[in-house]
């Protein structure tokens, strides 16, 4: 049988985008949209459960190729969900965080032997899809290498 226990959600660490944006020539400057960064996920169940490959599929939204095991391939572009206005003469990078869906839960295959029940053998999994979403980091300058700030909790 499956389980679904919960789901949270997850950010990725701070990637710097194409985009940088020199506010040399305009009092105010902004980002706009940021579009285009994919994402692939590769998810996998092992064990025998070919029968319920298609289950666990359907019932964590999972779209994609299953392979034989148990699993399947994930893509997804994201688009910024916020944008940065600056009001100065800088040049400013944009950094992009996307976040991923992560579902949590148990398979486990019960038995009956001898009028009692009891589990053969069950496992945790974890699940992880990339969301249609990325957050954009107004912080840096061009000249940076790393984001200044850490990475928000996803929501």
């Amino acid at each position: 049988m499956l389980f679904y226990v919960d789901k949270t959600y997850e950010a990725e660490n701070w990637v710097k985008h194409d985009t940088s944006i020199d506010c040399a020539t305009t009092q105010t400057c902004a980002s706009g949209t940021v579009h285009g960064r994919q994402t692939c996920t590769t998810w996998t169940l092992g064990g025998d459960i070919k029968a319920e490959v298609n289950i666990v599929k359907d019932f964590l939204t999972v779209g994609g190729a299953i392979n034989g095991n148990g699993g399947g391939v994930k893509c997804s572009t994201a688009d910024s969900t916020n944008t940065c206005t600056w009001n100065d003469k800088g040049c400013h990078a944009v950094w992009t965080s996307n976040v991923n869906l992560v579902n949590h839960g148990y398979v486990r295959r019960r038995c009956h032997d001898k009028g009692a029940d009891y589990t053969a053998w069950s496992f945790d999994f974890d699940v992880k899809v990339p969301e249609d979403q990325t957050r954009i980091g107004c912080a840096a300058s061009c000249s940076m290498t790393t984001y200044p700030d850490p990475v928000p909790p996803a929501q």
